[in-house]
Parts: structure tokens; sequence; C-alpha cells
């Protein structure tokens, strides 16, 4: 699938985006990582250098959101125009700001070790192997030395492996639902540490 395919399925999807609540594994990374709100206005702070977070395939906006409104100095990247055009007004409508770019994962617009933390939530398991590879290498510049990194794969024990076109070893295209077309690769352990 060329990038213009993929981009083409993104901007489908987020046509009608849904999921306004963020993920609650990356509330928790969050809280347990980094910082944890203690009451209403004070925080239990784990890790105070973290201060620049980038949300990988951000999509409409739904952790963008939260992590500007949680002061931290936000960055986003998506593939789809019409993601990040939603997740811009939503800022704006929220009064918030956040570095938000159109762009690919595989070749990142920041420069070297200047972030502190990157979270990616149903992003490398929606790439093929080497897209996925790359992607990593750009997380790894772009990460500061001890910077915290959140990333969620689907294993190929679950209910969708094997349904859809195979394109390639553990990927195929999703056949139907809101993701129709899209790429899924799916996961085993020693995948991970490739």
């Amino acid at each position: 699938m060329s990038a213009q395919a993929t981009e083409n399925v993104w901007d489908k999807i987020w046509t009608q985006p849904d999921g306004w609540y963020p993920n609650e594994f990356i509330v928790r990374f969050l809280s347990k990582y980094v910082r944890r709100r203690v009451d209403i206005k004070d925080y239990e702070v784990h890790r105070p250098d973290v201060r620049r977070v980038l949300d990988l395939g951000c999509g409409p906006g739904r952790h963008i959101v939260m992590l500007a409104r949680e002061g931290y100095e936000t960055r986003g990247i998506d593939i789809s125009e019409k993601a990040i055009a939603f997740a811009g007004r939503w800022l704006e409508k929220e009064g918030l700001k956040a570095d938000l770019r159109v762009g690919s994962s595989t070749q990142l617009p920041w420069v070297d070790q200047s972030i502190d933390a990157v979270i990616s939530h149903g992003v490398l398991d929606h790439m093929r192997y080497e897209d996925a590879r790359q992607t990593i290498r750009e997380v790894e510049r772009v990460l500061k030395p001890n910077g915290l990194l959140y990333v969620d794969l689907v294993s190929t024990k679950e209910s969708g492996y094997g349904k859809g076109r195979e394109i390639a070893p553990f990927t195929f295209e999703i056949p139907d639902g809101e993701e129709a077309g899209a790429v899924q690769r799916f996961f085993e352990r020693d995948h991970v540490f490739e």
C-alpha cells in the first residue's frame, strides 16, 4: 500500500472520529512514570524532566487534548490531514495549544533528542514491518536519553488475526468495520525485540 493510499484510508476513517476519551493504559502509564494527580490541584511528580510529549499517530487528538490540559508541551503527528485539522479545531475550542504536524512517523520533523516522552497507541501495528522499524529508529532519534516510550501492539492471539487479505507475514488488510482497508500487523513476543 502506497503512502498516498494509506493517507486516504486514514482520512476516510477520521471523517467521523469517535473515542473521545484517552486510552486508559496511556493514563496509567503517565500516572505511574511521570506524575499523578493527588487532588484537584496537586501532583505527585515522578519525572519532573518530562515536559515535551509526542503523540505518534495522534489521530483527531484525544491524547493531544489530554496532554495539553495537563500542561505538557505537546506535539502530535498523523498521516491524515483530516485528523490533524480536527485536533487543531478541538484544541482551539478548548483554548489549548500543541505543535501538530501532518506527516509520516518514518520521518519525524523534530530535532534529535528533543522529546521527553513518546506515546504510540494503535500506530506501529497499523504499519508494514519495515515502516514500523523505521518509525522506531526515528523515535530513538528524537527521544532524549532516558526518555519514556509507551507503545501498544496487537497479538497474534487476537481474534482478528488471519482475517482479511494477507499482504506480508503477520500483516493483513482489514476487511471490514471502521478501519476497513487499513493495514493490521500482529505481533508475537519475539517480534517486539527484533
